[in-house]
Parts: structure tokens; C-alpha cells; sequence
């Protein structure tokens, strides 16, 4: 499959928050990632937001891993905090081993 038929395969038309896929009942962003070695875990990866106020806020990183048929793309499933789940637009970094990645801007809103 093609790079494009794939990221429409498999776009994310929205976030689900109450608890369809998870016990907790808590959101989860997955994030897209090239040039990250293969094994990298997530203990060696971050992630963070920040919003139009300049809050900077953690998110917690829960998993990294390899998409399966894509070896040269990782994903990475952070959980989204309480405090962001009305935030509007935030900006969204990832750092593997203290290198930061290029920002992601994304919306979030309530379901």
C-alpha cells in the first residue's frame, strides 16, 4: 500500500473520550514518527503539548513500537491529560533520547 492510501486508511477523524477503547475512560493521541531506531521503547521516548497560552503539559508516552508492514514508521500512544481535553489547538513534540522532533499542531475539543 502507497503512503497516501495508507495515512487515509488509517486518518483519524476524531477522538473518542469516553472509555470505548480503554478501561480508564481516558483519551489517547497516536502519534506518527520516521528516523527512529528500531527497539527504541517508551522509556526512551516523551512527549509534551503545549496550547495558545504557553502551557506546557506532559503526556504521558504508553507505548512505542514499529507499525507492522511499515518498519521504517513508529508509533507512539500518548494519553492525553485532563487539562488538555478542551484545549483547542496545541502544539505536540515527541524527544527520543533528548532529540526533540518538529511540532505537530492538532485540535482538541470536546466529543
Amino acid at each position: 500500500m502507497d503512503c497516501a492510501r495508507w495515512r487515509e486508511h488509517n486518518r483519524i477523524s476524531h477522538l473518542r473520550r469516553h472509555g470505548e477503547c480503554s478501561s480508564d475512560q481516558r483519551t489517547r493521541i497516536s502519534l506518527f514518527a520516521v528516523n527512529i531506531k528500531l527497539g527504541e521503547t517508551a522509556s526512551n521516548v516523551t512527549a509534551q503539548a503545549e496550547d495558545s497560552l504557553h502551557h506546557i503539559s506532559p503526556l504521558p508516552v504508553e507505548y512505542v513500537g514499529t507499525v507492522p508492514g511499515l518498519n521504517w514508521l513508529t508509533q507512539i500512544v500518548v494519553k492525553l491529560p485532563d487539562a488538555l481535553i478542551n484545549a483547542g489547538d496545541v502544539s505536540v513534540g515527541i524527544n527520543v533520547r533528548g532529540v526533540a522532533s518538529n511540532k505537530a499542531l492538532i485540535k482538541i475539543r470536546p466529543s
